[in-house]
């Protein structure tokens, strides 16, 4: 049992799903799919890294050289290599990235219910990611996990 979800829906699903409030086992489903979901996104973040590494100033170690302005860091692009760069970022952002859902499953049902229970508001991208999340889910359930 798997769901898949595109690198750039990862970090707005963790947002997203922070803000459901939920109790005791539902609670708990959604904690474990947040875990889920942040491992995924910590790989996509260091894959990204690493790419952008290609493209961008390193310093000695190794390390992208950025600089910081009103609170928003910004890397230093090698020369002709932005528009380049930006190619590479979107087909990254636009890979599949698959969870595997084993050994979830006996919380499935319980996320379900904690995003159907949730009284968060939501609208615009979180919107849009709920109602993308659950079609998934129902799907598999419906499909009984298979």
């Amino acid at each position: 049992m798997k769901i898949e979800f595109y690198n750039a829906e990862l970090k707005p699903m963790i947002e997203m799903l922070m803000g459901v409030k939920a109790k005791g086992r539902n609670s708990r489903a959604v904690s474990k799919f947040v875990k889920l979901v942040s491992a995924k996104f910590e790989t996509y973040a260091k894959d990204e890294q690493e790419l952008l590494k290609e493209y961008c100033l390193v310093d000695d170690s190794g390390e992208l050289v950025t600089t910081t302005k009103e609170g928003n860091t910004f890397v230093s692009w090698l020369p002709g290599k932005q528009a380049e760069a930006v190619i590479a970022q979107n087909e990254l952002a636009n890979e599949k990235n698959v969870i595997d859902l084993t050994e979830y499953e006996p919380h499935l049902k319980h996320l379900i219910v904690a995003l159907d229970e949730s009284d968060a508001f939501l609208s615009g991208v979180e919107a849009q990611l709920y109602d993308l999340l659950l079609d998934k889910l129902e799907d598999i359930e419906i499909k009984g996990g298979k």
